[in-house]
């Protein structure tokens, strides 16, 4: 029976009963950041892929970084959109907090977090409510609603007299500002575990269940599956010149493409680079006996694969030829 490459549990086939170990199909690239069913399984249960989108994926997924990325490249998710890229922001005029949202097209949208102060009065309360219009309308009307039950109303200070809602928002003062300050902040040790899983992902293609199922797979699977600390998972992940993209076969003309590739050697590793950015790109540790090794090689005949993200398109190297390609490199 197959066996789910995460939890390495025995698969229940769909059509024997449903179950949260019912096969599924699992992109070792997440399918929302251009990963191709050319680089994928049908050995991951439907518990622990839902498990890895949840957590893993969508904490690097949802950065703005990568929210950007998938914008140049028009990358579309599940939902078949290209999201929009939102990023905390404040205004240099008035130093007020806010969000700004590039959308894939259109005009940039600033929204600025409303403001409420209520203070002690004579005649009960003074209210301030600064913020967008629809915001400021929103609020007003739920503070009004509520207080109406307690048989209280707005007035005008000066005056006395009843405030009809419409007019005074219609009168209120308004400001604008047109600089602003953004932050985009990115968060590495999902990078770093969305790494890994490719990492995991290109082992498990070239050495099989020999491997997967053995001791050697437990550090790279729990990092992948997020099983361990942020600073472990940093602790696999070693820098590298990009240069050495342009070394393997299929990228000297694809600086973009997601690549991951095995480097044979004393201390194996896999090489991992995604859009062809050096914040997405490193060497990482591969633990695989000599036996695993040979057999992987004989039987599955893999040593890389190059995704382009725009059309899904995956390229696999056959172990000879890449071998060839690096020794002419060098």
């Amino acid at each position: 029976m197959t066996r789910c490459v995460y939890c390495l549990q025995t698969l229940v086939p769909k059509e024997e009963r449903d179950s949260p170990l019912n096969p599924s199909l699992e992109h070792f690239i997440p399918w929302s950041l251009g990963g191709s069913n050319g680089f994928a399984t049908m050995d991951a249960c439907t518990e622990c892929n839902s498990k890895l989108g949840d957590s893993v994926d969508a904490a690097t997924i949802n950065q703005p970084l990568l929210a950007m990325i998938r914008q140049q490249f028009g990358i579309m998710g599940y939902s078949g959109n290209v999201p929009d890229v939102v990023m905390p922001m404040r205004s240099m005029d008035t130093n007020e907090p806010g969000r700004m949202t590039i959308p894939p097209a259109g005009d940039i949208e600033y929204h600025h977090n409303p403001v409420v102060i209520r203070q002690p009065h004579e005649l009960g309360e003074e209210l301030f409510v600064a913020g967008s219009e629809e915001d400021v309308r929103k609020i007003l009307q739920g503070i009004a609603d509520k207080e109406a039950k307690r048989g209280r109303r707005f007035v005008d200070l000066s005056s006395g007299q009843t405030i009809d809602l419409d007019d005074s928002i219609a009168n209120a003062e308004r400001g604008t500002t047109d600089i602003y300050r953004a932050q985009m902040k990115v968060s590495l040790p999902p990078i770093y575990r969305t790494m890994t899983k490719a990492a995991y992902g290109l082992a498990h293609h070239m050495f099989g269940w020999r491997w997967t199922g053995s001791d050697d797979a437990v550090s790279l699977r729990d990092a992948a599956r997020g099983l361990t600390s942020d600073e472990d998972v940093a602790a696999m992940i070693q820098g590298i010149k990009m240069e050495f993209r342009d070394k393997l076969p299929l990228c000297a003309g694809q600086q973009d493409h997601h690549v991951v590739a095995f480097l044979p050697g004393t201390s194996p590793s896999v090489f991992v680079s995604m859009f062809g950015e050096a914040l997405f790109t490193a060497l990482i540790p591969l633990t695989v006996s000599g036996h695993a090794l040979e057999l992987g090689i004989s039987e599955n005949n893999r040593a890389m694969v190059a995704i382009d993200p725009r059309s899904r398109t995956a390229t696999w190297i056959d172990f000879p030829t890449y071998v060839m390609h690096l020794q002419r490199q060098v």
